[in-house]
């Protein structure tokens, strides 16, 4: 069973977002939604849920997130939300978590939001 440290919450919601060039965040995002219950939107055609836990993925290309999954971050608003972050890469070593965490940091400080946010990254 996945185990996202929210347990015991009542009522609570979740959103599994992401891109994937290949189908490795895919089928991850396929995954975590599966746990979930629920279904993985393509961030192509996903809109953010109001109140919800929101699970955001990429693959890493150049060490960086898919524009389209920027854009996302950019484009919506996670004033007091709880956020996941996970990606894929060949190297494992995370680049494309981390340049999302900093991107939605940076928006969220500047709005002076309230925020969580953890992250997991998986080489494939």
């Amino acid at each position: 069973m996945f185990h996202n440290g929210l347990e015991g919450e009542n009522n609570m919601e979740f959103q599994v977002i992401y891109f994937s060039k290949t189908g490795n965040t895919m089928k991850l995002a396929y995954s975590i939604a599966s746990e979930l219950k629920i279904k993985a939107d393509d961030v192509k055609y996903a809109k953010l849920k109001d109140d919800v836990t929101v699970f955001l993925g990429s693959g890493s290309y150049g060490g960086k997130p898919a524009k389209s999954m920027i854009k996302f971050i950019i484009d919506n608003n996670f004033k007091s939300r709880n956020v996941a972050l996970f990606g894929t890469s060949g190297s494992g070593e995370g680049k494309e978590v981390q340049e999302m965490e900093n991107i939605a940091r940076s928006l969220i400080e500047a709005l002076h939001c309230i925020y969580t946010i953890n992250q997991y990254d998986h080489i494939g």
